[in-house]
C-alpha cells in the first residue's frame, strides 16, 4: 500500500492517495485552520453581574481550546476562578469588578494548529455597585390574631370530634 498526502495554504485541501493492489483512491477534504468571527471593538459589561464575551470561531476541523489573554497576558481561566469558560470557549466573569476592565483577545487552537489572535475588545464596567442579595427595607406590622376557643368532646374511644 502507497499513501500520498500534498496540501495547499489555508483554507486548504488535503489530498490522500492510497493504492493497494490494482485500485487507487482518491479522498479530499478540506482543512481549515481555526479564524475568529467579527468580535465587538467594545463591550460594557454591568458591574457586580455575570458578564460574558464571546470567541466565534470558523474552524474545519473544530476548534479544541480557546485561550483568553487580557492586556496581553494569557488569563488563568481555571473553573474554580471568578473569571472562566465554558466548553464553547466563551469567557465568563462573575462578578464583573472595575478591574475587569480592559484590552481581551482570543486565539483558537484545532487539532490543525493555533489560529489568528482576535482583533482587541476593549471591555469598560459600568453601573454602581449592585450587592447580590437585596435588602428589603421590613416593615413591621402589628397583627392581632384571636383566638377562639374550641370544645373538645371526647367520644368513648378516646377520639377527638
Amino acid at each position: 500500500m502507497q499513501l500520498c498526502l500534498f496540501a495547499k495554504s489555508s483554507p486548504f485541501t488535503i489530498h490522500a492517495f492510497a493504492r493497494l493492489a490494482l485500485a487507487t483512491f482518491l479522498v479530499s477534504f478540506l482543512v481549515d485552520m481555526p479564524r475568529v468571527l467579527n468580535m465587538p471593538t467594545r463591550v460594557y459589561l454591568p458591574r457586580g453581574m455575570l458578564g460574558k464575551i464571546e470567541c466565534t470561531v470558523d474552524a474545519n476541523p473544530p476548534v479544541t481550546l480557546i485561550i483568553w489573554t487580557k492586556n496581553d497576558r494569557i488569563l488563568d481561566v481555571s473553573p474554580a476562578n471568578r473569571v472562566r469558560t465554558n466548553k464553547q470557549g466563551v469567557l465568563i466573569i462573575n462578578p464583573v469588578v472595575v478591574a475587569d476592565e480592559g484590552r481581551y483577545c482570543c486565539t483558537p487552537y484545532s487539532p490543525m494548529g493555533a489560529g489568528q489572535v482576535s482583533m482587541p475588545v476593549q471591555v469598560f464596567v459600568k453601573g454602581k455597585y449592585v450587592p447580590s442579595v437585596l435588602f428589603v427595607q421590613m416593615q413591621f406590622v402589628r397583627c392581632v390574631v384571636e383566638i377562639e376557643s374550641f370544645q373538645v368532646i371526647q367520644h368513648n374511644n378516646n377520639e377527638l370530634l
